[in-house]
């Protein structure tokens, strides 16, 4: 069984480079058919990758405790381990199923959108986008309309496209962790995080984080920022915020 998770990985690793390849270049009516045939085959790979790796983590229970244990011993576990299991092998099982067309349009849109705001830092974005499924359980098109409009708030704020691609991704990934841990929607998430560019206050409680200006001041002087925040510009304060929010 190993040896078929290893041989699946090196078949998504190659569909993936393909997948890139005609990314990097940039979906057209001439390559739409053949990118959205590799896309549906890597998530055929990817569901089968991932029963596969179910399959060993079974396994792997089974040899320490008795099939009577075996249930709650996993829920433990589960709660112990937190997001490498939970997310990474059971909600890719949830998340995975045959690309629709509608589906495939919104991928190919989401990739355009990609390239449109982030331009030559677009790669970033894109590769990226090709692990959140399993690491995150977070589909690939859902990961690059996120970063699009992360991307495009944090360019709007001043910040260059590679800072913006840099931003897009972490804000994504604690989207993901976010809604797992505390069961909210990733659109739940993407209103909260947009308070980082917006400073609204109120959106962020959602999540539990208190961010008021006050709060933010007081944050600042902790880190050794002396600049009161009505003299910060934009970006200053954006920067402010998206650190306040990730300690």
């Amino acid at each position: 069984m190993k040896q078929a998770l290893d041989e699946v990985t090196q078949r998504a690793k190659a569909l993936r480079e393909q997948i890139h390849e005609i990314e990097k270049a940039g979906v057209t009516d001439n390559n739409r058919e053949e990118y959205v045939r590799l896309q549906r085959e890597l998530t055929n790979v990817e569901k089968q990758g991932a029963q596969t790796r179910l399959e060993l983590e079974k396994m792997d229970k089974i040899k320490l405790d008795n099939l009577k244990k075996q249930f709650k011993d996993v829920s433990d576990r589960l709660t112990n381990i937190g997001k490498k299991l939970s997310i990474g092998v059971t909600a890719p099982l949830v998340a995975l199923g045959g690309l629709s067309f509608k589906a495939a349009s919104d991928m190919v849109e989401n990739v355009n959108k990609v390239n449109d705001v982030f331009h030559e830092a677009a790669n970033t974005v894109h590769e990226f986008s090709n692990t959140t499924l399993l690491t995150y359980g977070v589909a690939k098109t859902t990961t690059l309309d996120l970063a699009s409009y992360f991307g495009d708030m944090a360019i709007s704020m001043g910040y260059s496209r590679k800072e913006a691609a840099d931003m897009s991704t972490a804000l994504v990934a604690l989207a993901a962790d976010l809604g797992s841990f505390k069961n909210i929607s990733m659109e739940q998430t993407q209103t909260a995080l947009s308070a980082i560019f917006t400073g609204n206050a109120t959106a962020m409680k959602s999540l539990g984080v208190v961010m008021t200006e006050a709060n933010l001041q007081q944050y600042a002087l902790q880190q050794g920022i002396k600049t009161s925040l009505k003299d910060m510009d934009q970006m200053q304060k954006v920067a402010l915020r998206m650190q306040y929010v990730f300690d």
